[in-house]
């Protein structure tokens, strides 16, 4: 019987490889990447232990603490917690980051509100890989392995992938990189059938936590996409 994955597979961007692509489409998810705060956490790399990360999902649930939200689980035998601003403090997103707008408060983006993602014709194309700008379609393959992990449909833009993406438009505000993180990781934690996720941050979070450094048995792998095509939307 074919062993069931515990962990997604997830993996880091490498800037550098970007960068030395000098392609107009690298370098504009680069930027974008950058100015949203988000370039960091997509090139963090850090492999991790399936079983510590599978404990973590089975024992994982959220409160607060004091006047703070805050995450509970168990590593082994031991309970721990960490608040969302030492959170953010701990994926250095700055303080800032803990006052900025929400992604999850809006809820699921409507498919037709992805419309600029497109070009106009493929309207029958709204929440598809398939036919999305080529600035958008780098940011979702980039995005599917890091901020977003899926492993299922890849054939769709779904759920909250949808809200990260349109955040990456042109002149949309700022948003809290940490909320995002954080709203994810109990989605995970809410949804038993969904593969444990967002790894590489949570085993560098227990390992800041608990100040023990279980071994690895994961490798946290590059992500390297080829080079794209033409610049087909405007910036």
């Amino acid at each position: 019987m074919k062993k069931s994955k515990i962990t997604h597979e997830a993996q880091f961007v490498d800037w550098e490889h970007i960068r030395r692509k000098n392609n107009v489409i690298f370098n504009e998810v680069l930027a974008k990447c950058e100015e949203k705060r988000i370039r960091h956490i997509m090139g963090f790399r850090h492999g991790w232990n399936k079983e510590i990360i599978a404990q973590f999902y089975a024992t994982v649930f959220f409160g607060h603490l004091e006047s703070d939200r805050a995450m509970f689980w168990m590593t082994e035998e031991q309970k721990y917690h960490i608040t969302f601003s030492n959170f953010v403090s701990l994926l250095r997103l700055g303080t800032a980051d803990i006052d900025l707008p929400k992604l999850h408060d809006a809820g699921v983006l409507e498919t037709r509100e992805m419309h600029f993602m497109y070009p106009r014709n493929m309207r029958g194309s709204w929440e598809k890989v398939n036919g999305l700008y080529s600035y958008f379609g780098l940011l979702n393959r980039l995005f599917r392995k890091t901020s977003t992990p899926r492993d299922g449909n890849t054939s769709d833009v779904t759920l909250f992938q949808r809200n990260l993406m349109a955040a990456m438009r042109p002149g949309a505000p700022q948003f809290s990189v940490g909320d995002f993180i954080w709203q994810e990781i109990k989605n995970v934690s809410e949804n038993p059938q969904k593969i444990c996720s967002y790894s590489p941050y949570i085993m560098f979070m227990i390992w800041k936590v608990t100040g023990i450094k279980f071994p690895n048995d994961v490798k946290h792998m590059p992500l390297r996409p080829p080079k794209t095509g033409h610049l087909d939307y405007h910036l």
